[in-house]
């Protein structure tokens, strides 16, 4: 109430005493405005996340694996992947039920991890090609992979009597790559290996003629084309 006195012009005064100081408390977790502050902030993160995640857009499909002109799509040829909204490439969740079904064929090569574009999907009668296979040398075809792009090429054999050896002649130009067998067993083996070419039905004949007596023809990707161990780690 009152504190020490004093005197003033022989008046004695009291002074009045200081009110007691208060502590300021830590706020406690268990203060329910604390609890429901923290249950928006993160009722709101999650809500962000979840639109986030919505934009990434619908499943489609990408590639597996690379895969060559002609091939029959099958289930284990593809991969889901959201992409966002793409409508000119397969999406759904029955891949083979938006390709047309089963029986569906490629029109164009398709490299492992690209996404299936519609118009890259046909059937077998929309292409104008033939599967031939045609011998070639080790060191060329160990560059090969299905869908790999190439230019053939042949090196006639010289005449008795000619010290050059003829040039070589293309025999084809642009031709796709479908299926490569064992390099490694035909080079140890001291043979040409087996490639599978896709060629237009007009370009056979010259393809056959190239072959010749079973010599060996060299293939040459063209600039652009998928290699063999592009992309491997």
């Amino acid at each position: 109430m009152f504190g020490r006195s004093s005197r003033q012009g022989g008046a004695e005064l009291e002074r009045p005493e200081s009110p007691p100081a208060h502590r300021l408390r830590r706020p406690r977790w268990t203060d329910a405005r604390l609890l429901v502050g923290a249950a928006l902030v993160l009722g709101s993160t999650l809500t962000g996340a979840a639109v986030a995640g919505g934009d990434a857009g619908p499943q489609h499909w990408e590639a597996a694996r690379d895969l060559p002109t002609g091939h029959v799509l099958t289930r284990a040829d593809l991969k889901p992947v959201s992409a966002g909204d793409r409508p000119a490439h397969l999406s759904g969740t029955d891949p083979l039920g938006a390709a047309g079904g089963k029986g569906a064929v490629l029109v164009q090569p398709l490299r492992s991890g690209e996404l299936v574009p519609r118009s890259a999907l046909g059937s077998p009668g929309e292409l104008d090609l033939r599967r031939v296979s045609v011998p070639v040398s080790a060191g060329s075809a160990s560059m090969l992979a299905p869908g790999s792009v190439v230019d053939l090429w042949t090196v006639p054999e010289g005449a008795a009597g000619q010290d050059e050896r003829p040039r070589p002649e293309r025999v084809l130009e642009s031709v796709e790559v479908a299926r490569v067998q064992s390099v490694a067993q035909s080079a140890a083996a001291g043979r040409p290996v087996d490639v599978d070419l896709l060629v237009p039905e007009k370009g056979v004949a010259e393809v056959l003629a190239g072959l010749g007596d079973g010599e060996a023809l060299a293939a040459v990707p063209v600039a652009g084309s998928l290699v063999a161990g592009e992309g491997e780690q």
